[in-house]
């Protein structure tokens, strides 16, 4: 996702010393350039202040070539708002960043709007967060995104393979087979889970799920708090 840095800033209008005629959210609380695109692809200067735009109609000047009727429409209805405009030669404009409570710019802030629309992943934390020795960490979110090189990744790629699971030699070496179905990684599962008493890694009481990231979700956050590190770090290191 690309932001453009006028897209997470209010401006009240002074001088129009600062704020941008196209890209600066002025109008409204919404930028010109959102309001007539057509027009403002259509200008010559699209960096122009909001003073030197309209200092002399600069910004006319700008337009004033070849323009078809929908550059036309946009322009009449920008240079109609544009008469309602009154500048303030006395104060600066006043431009506030809208993703913080107080209005002032933050690192931190311009981070998080990164992420914003994203869905969080339910197995992030009991991935990285697990204490594990790093490759365990890796291999487990190799698992978790399918690209485990198993026979059927293999076959995908018209690599030479195996096909069947080298546990079982019965079935197709999937990323789901090979740690949820298989009978002999089942029975591995049920002894980890009969000796460390957690209940959730024995495949009697697993839920069940296509979801490899729902599967590992669930017997990660299974537990009490006190105990859950120590069942997600046996969990891992088991895979």
């Amino acid at each position: 996702m690309t932001l453009h840095s006028s897209m997470l800033l209010q401006v009240v209008l002074g001088n129009g010393n600062k704020a941008k005629l196209w890209s600066s959210r002025w109008l409204d609380g919404q930028a010109p350039a959102t309001l007539y695109p057509a027009l403002f692809k259509h200008s010559k200067r699209k960096n122009r202040t909001i003073s030197g735009a309209l200092a002399d109609d600069k910004w006319i000047r700008d337009v004033d070539y070849s323009m078809t009727e929908q550059v036309v429409e946009e322009f009449i209805s920008l240079w109609t708002c544009l008469q309602e405009i009154t500048v303030q030669p006395t104060h600066e404009d006043k431009i506030t960043w809208l993703h913080t409570t107080d209005g002032q710019y933050t690192a931190r802030s311009t981070y998080k709007i990164q992420f914003l629309g994203m869905a969080s992943s339910m197995t992030a934390e009991i991935t990285w967060k697990t204490k594990a020795p790093p490759k365990c960490r890796f291999f487990t979110w190799l698992m978790l995104q399918n690209r485990i090189w198993t026979a059927a990744r293999l076959m995908l790629r018209q690599w030479p393979n195996d096909y069947f699971c080298q546990l079982c030699v019965r079935n197709l070496e999937t990323v789901s087979h090979l740690f949820q179905e298989c009978g002999y990684s089942r029975n591995a599962w049920d002894k980890v889970g009969s000796w460390i008493s957690a209940a959730a890694l024995r495949p009697t009481h697993w839920t069940p799920t296509k979801d490899l990231g729902q599967w590992y979700a669930d017997m990660g956050n299974s537990g009490t708090r006190d105990a859950r590190d120590g069942v997600r770090s046996m969990i891992m290191l088991t895979i």
